[in-house]
């Protein structure tokens, strides 16, 4: 009823109600994805699941860094997506890059922090069954979205050092698996340097 009178009365805000929708649709789309992998990969799914949404993170985030650093890339992914005027005054100054969204900012900012996390948390899992090359690789993911971070908002830098603590205090003792502390304490050692160095460089 809102939505009518509204639109009758010439204050349609489209963008408003574009999000209400996409929030509607990614309900029933979340189900589907989890109710897929658990059938593809039974007892392996969450692990998957956190995997690839981890390097889904950071292909975003390599897509973030081009179409900053290259305006044709810019000006083409930007013809096919829609922007904000967020977004549209964001990618015109060249001070920030919404990757594959539409405004980009704080959410996107925090997204990429949480999706940090959730890979820092699997390499600590998985790390003595990694290979060397996968190890790199996984650097160089957090490398990317630690990067991608500072052309979305620095609220993902608040993001990350606010659940850090948290994920160190659930592996040590809110976990059945058991995490040494001289381990624990060297991850996070490589992780805050890693981190830092990130910032420095960007």
């Amino acid at each position: 009823m809102v939505f009518l009178l509204e639109f009758l009365n010439g204050y349609f805000d489209r963008e408003f109600y574009l999000q209400v929708l996409t929030g509607i649709i990614v309900v029933p789309a979340g189900l589907g994805v989890a109710v897929l992998y658990t059938s593809l990969f039974d007892e392996k799914a969450t692990d998957r699941v956190l995997w690839h949404l981890f390097w889904a993170g950071v292909i975003h985030s390599l897509i973030m860094l081009v179409a900053f650093s290259s305006e044709a890339v810019s000006s083409f992914l930007y013809n096919y997506i829609p922007l904000t005027e967020k977004g549209q005054g964001f990618v015109e100054m060249r001070i920030r890059s919404p990757g594959l969204t539409s405004g980009g900012g704080d959410i996107l900012s925090g997204l990429h922090a949480v999706l940090v996390v959730v890979g820092f948390y699997m390499v600590l899992r998985s790390w003595r069954c990694l290979t060397m090359v996968q190890k790199i690789m996984a650097c160089s993911g957090f490398y990317l979205l630690v990067a991608s971070m500072a052309l979305a908002a620095r609220t993902g830098y608040v993001v990350t050092v606010l659940l850090i603590p948290v994920l160190f205090v659930v592996l040590k003792w809110c976990t059945q698996e058991r995490f040494s502390f001289p381990y624990l304490l060297k991850g996070f050692t490589v992780f805050l340097f890693l981190g830092v160095f990130t910032f420095l460089s960007f």
